[in-house]
């Protein structure tokens, strides 16, 4: 099977070549590197020569390697030919194991679930109504739940993001706006920096909230009372302390700071250590962290682990090289997507163990 494209001197060539019975047309436009055939194998491009009377000749090329090499193809006149290499190259043996990692370790059928997603509000601490973000699977029964603390920067879009995440992974989930009484309806970077210049919110306000947050799920008809939390850079933080006094069934902390110490002075949270508090803590802890992170650094991380051990904790830690704070915010320069990917294999196992 061959198709026609016109040249740039007018002639036409062929444009397409069979692969082990499979013909793959490729425009100039496509991205090389995630081209790959009906047998699920990367293709290797060969570059099409215009001769006289409209014949081709071929030589084939090394594999397209990054923009340059894209940007130079997409200037071509005319579009490329491919064909399927003898071997499995190099790289696409080290990206596999990466793309299996979207896909849950044991979740059933592994499918992503049905979900409604809303705005509402919520009882939070001293019976204050609080803006939070529900995120519920619509075709599942007796699910489990998660209460999702937001990170420092507050109640926002890419949170919000993970919420319904959960909920396309067959969990409730739940996400309280812990700023909602600083700034009600105000943009998540204005009630962020008000909360900043507050030094946060208090410990007990949290606890409170997440309270409140971890009872409306329990009551949710489609879920099965057991709820876990999770939270991500101060929420991390938040996500143990939670764990140290309220009933939960698992806790997630990712990169949370200032468990092991105190907040510096020059920290916009003010933060005590929760060393003193973890003997109360009643649930396992997922703990996910960046080697190349300051708050908390590597040394924090390994104070924490030696404190849970001491006290007969059940924990499991996960520390990531390459990979710093905020590796999971897809909308910072910190996001690491083959470490998000690995560690979000780690929070479905951690929750089918602890809440399904």
């Amino acid at each position: 099977m061959t198709c026609l494209t016109e040249a740039a001197n007018g002639f036409k060539v062929p444009t397409a070549v069979a692969t082990q019975g499979c013909v793959v047309v490729v425009d100039v436009d496509v991205d090389v590197d995630v081209v790959v055939d009906v047998l699920g194998s990367p293709v290797t491009p060969v570059t099409p020569v215009v001769a006289a009377a409209g014949t081709t000749k071929s030589t084939k090329q090394s594999p397209v390697r990054r923009a340059t090499r894209r940007m130079q193809a997409r200037e071509r006149a005319t579009p490329r030919r491919y064909q399927r290499p003898s071997s499995l190259p190099t790289h696409a043996k080290e990206i596999i194991p990466f793309l299996l990692e979207f896909i849950p370790s044991s979740r059933g059928d592994h499918m992503t679930h049905n979900l409604t997603a809303e705005t509402l509000f919520i009882s939070g601490h001293n019976g204050d109504d609080i803006e939070a973000y529900l995120a519920v699977p619509t075709d599942t029964a007796a699910c489990g739940s998660i209460v999702v603390i937001h990170h420092l920067p507050g109640y926002d879009e890419s949170t919000k993001e993970i919420t319904r995440r959960f909920a396309a992974a067959g969990y409730a989930a739940l996400m309280p706006n812990l700023y909602h009484r600083i700034a009600p309806g105000a943009d998540p970077d204005d009630a962020a920096a008000a909360a900043r210049a507050r030094g946060g919110v208090t410990d007990a306000q949290l606890v409170g909230d997440v309270a409140g947050a971890q009872q409306h799920l329990a009551a949710l008809a489609a879920t099965n009372g057991k709820v876990a939390a999770i939270g991500f850079c101060s929420g991390g933080r938040q996500a143990v302390l939670v764990g140290c006094h309220l009933p939960l069934q698992g806790i997630i902390n990712c990169y949370g700071a200032y468990v092991v110490l105190d907040s510096p002075a020059e920290s916009p949270l003010r933060a005590n250590s929760l060393l003193p508090q973890l003997p109360n803590l009643a649930c396992p802890m997922l703990g996910l962290f960046g080697a190349e992170d300051s708050y908390p650094s590597v040394e924090q991380t390994a104070i924490l682990e030696a404190a849970l051990t001491d006290a007969g904790k059940a924990f499991e830690f996960h520390t990531y090289d390459n990979a710093g704070h905020a590796f999971f915010a897809v909308d910072r320069p910190a996001y690491r997507p083959e470490v998000a990917a690995q560690a979000w294999g780690r929070i479905v196992n951690f929750l089918e163990r602890t809440i399904s």
